[in-house]
């Protein structure tokens, strides 16, 4: 049994009102506890992984930066469940992260397995606007 959890952070303006951080209980969620909209590259990115609104100790969450797919970053969740980063880079991200459970009864398969994402976006800085990016 699979099942994918995917959210997406979207600025519309300049407007920074919050909300990056809010839950809305997918039983696999990604969320970020620090406006990913407000830091640069070179700065901490803090998420928490909670699984049916509990926090997920000791969790894989691979980061992907769309300018460059195949350079995969990693981080586990601590016991409070959350993940930290230091963002190289500005532009397209995706934190991802898998759980699997022994399917409920009553379902035809033994697994289930859940599969988050979110993707937002860090600002770029001039260094990295001009094609400097590591």
């Amino acid at each position: 049994m699979f099942s994918r959890c995917a959210k997406a952070l979207v600025n519309v303006g300049n407007k920074d009102d919050g909300g990056h951080d809010r839950i809305i209980g997918l039983p696999l969620e990604i969320i970020p506890e620090v406006n990913p909209f407000a830091i640069c590259a070179g700065e901490q990115f803090t998420l928490r992984v909670l699984f049916h609104g509990e926090s997920l100790r000791n969790t894989k969450v691979v980061f992907v930066n769309k300018g460059r797919p195949r350079k995969l970053l990693s981080a586990r969740t601590d016991s409070e469940g959350r993940a930290k980063l230091i963002v190289p880079a500005g532009g397209v991200w995706m934190a991802t992260t898998i759980h699997m459970t022994r399917a409920p009864a009553g379902v035809d398969a033994d697994w289930e397995s859940l599969w988050a994402s979110l993707t937002f976006e860090v600002p770029k800085d001039q260094r990295q606007a001009a094609g400097d990016v590591r």
